[in-house]
């Protein structure tokens, strides 16, 4: 104990005479720890637990209700974890259960009586603002902030709460999409005349609302409060249910062990956790880069301190001392670093939260939360990494020559021919592990075989790199002086060499893994995209009405807009808004079918029909239209010109008796015509044959472009030229609107059609495979870079400390003023290239690995697809080759070019 004492002291004395290099080691220990602190504040702050979204669903109540549509609910089938998705997701308005039979929708009144408490409704809407020549999509929150009960559902940042149903604020989510912060503007609802609103101030939700207003009768989404003593017990709920109501329990979602499990049969809540193996490989990952990233910070320090070792063990210091002594430093580091590490992480985290909130404020984030359980085991990691980091030099430091210390000389122990040898092995075995668990895991189970895997891979390569390191050396002799001399210097100084390598090897195989592993995911899924449309043309889908009144609106934004009609058979609504008590049905079959009837049975084995009910829709539109739409050829389109038609057949994925269906029957389409039947039947009433009939050449077309994909996917069998539909006066339900120009749908254009869109009208416009997905791969592979640069900077900073005595040698001999700026840019290349080699290629052994679990898979034919394999060399060899050349300017532009030289004069 006293002697680890006195090493703690002397520790401490290195450390305050010499900060600078302190610093440089703080650094290099801390910089990992600091990145995973940052990750953790981020995650916990943005995300939302089901605790944290109480406040916003329940104010300071107890509980709250909402109305089921269909009947008596019994939330067994939720469970206590689907609570609040459920509730939020719930249909208000409908018929209630028994004790509120008769309302449509339940009062305030009636809820708390029937709840044993005051009900406060909450309402939630979506609507339009009126700005200018635009109509704002627009999110309403109902609450009243004057009211305790309601405290936590909105928070007031200035200004006043609203105090009539005229007020409203407006929060952060609604100025970014352009709704006025002041004044007034007018608040447009399909189904309410329009309102003036006056902006009283400005508020935040924690759900992204854009308005918040008081709660408004007739939203579309209404939840009532229960304000009362008493907590909301599971009998409460299986109560309550019996009333026709949705119950979400603060009491039962802060205590999930007081709801029993759910009967056997009903559904279970689905899991969404991340699997606990691909956690493991990540952890894996990050506690080795911060051991491999410290370690050039030890490995410098025990060389830089040779000559004091060499005094102490000529004063009598063992070797377990001398151990101590370079333990020491890494304990005071180590903690230190660590807690600077959680402490600024945590605050980074924090802010890269509020950049972000402020960036996209429709976004919905938690409130801000530092783990501090979790940041208390990072910055242990951190600390038992600095003391591994740290072990291999203090083995190195107790073997120490005192007197060829001494004396300035210190010998270069060989590479033994085992080494690499026993590296390659390890390597390969570990590689082999982790490859065989992640590729038959499917990202579920072997935990200990990935984490043993990875400690082997890295492990291997590791061991391996002095040999490596003495190679690239001797290929050195076509470099110029400067690079020679600085490869070489590797080379020979293979302790210090090895450990800078072996850091910027970890940080770019751990870039390497995460890029490969989620651009292969990303890849996968830009495959399996099928296009609703052609490229830059926009789709409308919704009732026949709500398509009428939008194309009239369209055509007024841009007359130029071109817009084609899509009829389909089983389209939501009625042309004229109101449902009569008869309606026309149109089916399609086999002609040496029976006749269908206005039920679809065909009473005939081996028959099957098309159409609304059958095993597909029948899709009336113009012939040109539809060859523009689905890619159809010239052949295809002079077929519907002649008034045939057109049958979309694949792969319907199901298998019966060892036979692979097909999306429409051979016995279907036979001997290439197709049987139409057609009548206008009652609502009610029992089936008959269909009166009127007619035969159709029909063409079988394979659904393999991708847009007649879309089609087999969207259910669509036949297409119809609408010659023949009216020919025969079938009466078939707009159910969809295609718009296009001559060059695409603008983005500008496409904004306005969206904002003077109906509510009931779903809007899009193709623009391609869209996902995120690859700008935070992007984005992580820049900070892996950062880290690898950082790491190669200090690195190099650190072995020109050390080799202060070799630059001034050159000085003294002659040496050009600019060699030592060279011989650093000449390190930092070379350790960039070599570490940034050898870790794309370890990094590519996990990341190609768990492209088998993420993109393996089954098609529309059941067929089994993948793994799909795409290594983004857009966005890695920037980084491998980059960080290299960047670290070398940088380095040639902060070092010295005139050393110190001693200068002995003679007396």
């Amino acid at each position: 104990m006293t002697s680890w004492t006195v090493m703690l002291r002397l520790a401490r004395r290195d450390l305050r005479r010499h900060a600078g290099r302190a610093m440089l080691t703080m650094a290099l220990v801390a910089l990992p720890t600091l990145v995973l602190a940052a990750l953790a504040t981020t995650v916990a702050t943005a995300s939302i637990s089901e605790t944290e979204h109480l406040s916003s669903r329940l104010g300071s109540a107890p509980g709250a209700v909402k109305v089921f549509a269909n009947g008596t609910p019994d939330q067994h089938l939720f469970g206590v974890e689907q609570y609040a998705p459920t509730f939020d997701s719930g249909v208000t308005v409908g018929r209630p259960g028994a004790l509120l039979d008769g309302a449509r929708v339940a009062d305030a009144e009636t809820v708390g009586q029937l709840t044993g408490g005051t009900a406060y409704p909450l309402t939630i809407e979506t609507t339009r603002v009126v700005v200018g020549d635009r109509r704002i999509r627009a999110s309403v929150l109902g609450t009243d902030g004057r009211t305790p009960v309601y405290a936590g559902t909105a928070t007031l940042t200035s200004g006043r709460w609203p105090r009539t149903a005229d007020e409203v604020l407006v929060t952060d989510a609604g100025s970014s999409i352009g709704i006025p912060t002041r004044g007034s503007f007018v608040l447009h609802t399909d189904s309410r005349s329009d309102r003036k609103l006056t902006v009283v101030g400005a508020a935040r939700t924690m759900d992204g609302h854009d308005l918040v207003t008081l709660p408004q009768s007739g939203a579309t989404e209404t939840s009532f409060l229960i304000d009362r003593a008493q907590p909301v017990s599971w009998a409460d709920v299986q109560k309550w249910n019996t009333y026709g109501l949705l119950v979400l329990s603060r009491h039962l979602v802060e205590h999930p062990d007081l709801v029993p499990p759910a009967p056997p049969g009903f559904g279970a809540a689905t899991d969404n956790r991340v699997p606990s193996n691909a956690i493991v490989l990540l952890l894996t990952g990050s506690v080795l880069l911060t051991v491999l990233v410290a370690g050039p910070a030890f490995t410098t320090s025990a060389a830089r301190h040779r000559q004091a070792l060499g005094q102490l063990a000529s004063n009598g210091a063992t070797r377990s001392m001398l151990r101590r002594y370079v333990l020491a430093q890494a304990v005071l580091l180590g903690v230190l670093s660590a807690l600077v590490a959680v402490v600024l992480g945590a605050l980074l985290g924090i802010t890269i939260t509020e950049v972000a909130r402020r960036v996209s404020p429709r976004h919905a984030y938690g409130p801000v939360e530092v783990p501090w359980t979790q940041l208390l085991g990072l910055a242990l990691v951190g600390v038992v990494s600095a003391l591994v980091a740290a072990v291999f030099p203090a083995v190195s430091a107790a073997r120490v020559n005192v007197v060829a210390v001494l004396r300035g000389h210190v010998s270069r122990p060989k590479v033994r021919v085992g080494w690499p040898i026993l590296g390659a092995v390890l390597a390969v075995a570990g590689g082999a592990l982790l490859w065989r668990t992640i590729t038959a895991s499917s990202l579920g189970g072997g935990e200990v075989p990935i984490a043993v895997g990875g400690v082997l891979l890295f492990g291997g390569a590791v061991v391996a790199l002095p040999w490596l390191l003495v190679q690239v050396a001797r290929l050195a002799s076509v470099l110029p002086v400067a690079g020679r001399m600085a490869t070489r210097d590797i080379g020979r100084q293979r302790s210090r060499a090895t450990s800078g390598v072996a850091a910027v090897m970890a940080a770019t195989a751990l870039m390497t893994a995460l890029a490969v592993g989620g651009g292969s995911d990303v890849a996968q899924a830009k495959r399996d995209y099928v296009p609703s449309a052609p490229a830059g043309e926009a789709f409308a889908r919704s009732a026949p009405a709500d398509l009428t009144r939008f194309a009239a609106t369209a055509r007024q934004l841009d007359p130029s807009l071109q817009i084609d009609e899509v009829r389909t058979t089983g389209a939501l609504g009625w042309p004229d808004g109101r449902q009569p008590t008869e309606r026309d049905v149109l089916y399609a079959n086999a002609p040496s079918c029976p006749v269908p009837t206005s039920s679809v049975t065909d009473g005939a084995a081996g028959c099957a029909s098309l159409g609304e009910g059958g095993m597909g829709t029948i899709t009336v539109v113009e012939p040109a239209a539809a060859a523009r739409m689905f890619n159809l050829s010239s052949t295809a389109q002079m077929w519907l010109n002649k008034g045939n038609v057109l049958a979309v057949q694949g792969d319907s994925g199901t298998v019966a008796d060892g036979v692979r269906l097909k999306t429409i029957p051979d016995a279907v389409v036979r001997n290439g015509r197709l049987r139409f039947a057609w009548d206008r039947v009652p609502l009610e009433g029992a089936a008959r044959p269909l009166a009127h009939t007619t035969t159709v050449p029909v063409r079988v077309l394979d659904a393999s472009t991708p847009l007649l994909d879309s089609l087999r996917l969207s259910g669509i069998a036949v297409i119809v030229p609408t010659t023949l539909a009216a020919r025969h006066g079938w009466n078939v339900p707009v159910s969809e609107l295609r718009l296009h120009t001559s060059g695409g749908i603008s983005t500008a254009l496409e904004q306005r059609l969206r904002d003077r869109a109906p509510e009931s009208v779903w809007f899009g416009v193709e623009r391609g495979y869209q996902d995120r997905m690859m700008l935070i791969i992007e984005i992580m592979i820049a900070s892996f870079a950062l880290i690898t640069l950082i790491v190669t900077l200090i690195g190099t900073a650190l072995a020109q400390i050390e080799g202060r005595a070799d630059q001034s040698t050159l000085a003294a001999i002659g040496a050009p003023r600019s060699i030592r700026r060279r011989m650093a840019a000449g390190y930092a290349t070379a350790i960039g290239l070599v570490g940034g080699a050898v870790g794309f290629v370890v990094g590519l052994v996990p990341g190609i690995a768990v492209t088998w679990p993420l993109t393996t898979g089954t098609d529309a034919s059941a067929n089994t697809t993948g793994p799909v394999i795409a290594i983004p060399w857009a966005f890695l060899a920037p980084a491998l080759i980059g960080v290299p050349l960047v670290a070398a300017i940088v380095a040639m532009a902060v070092t010295r070019s005139n050393p110190s030289v001693t200068r002995r004069e003679a007396t």
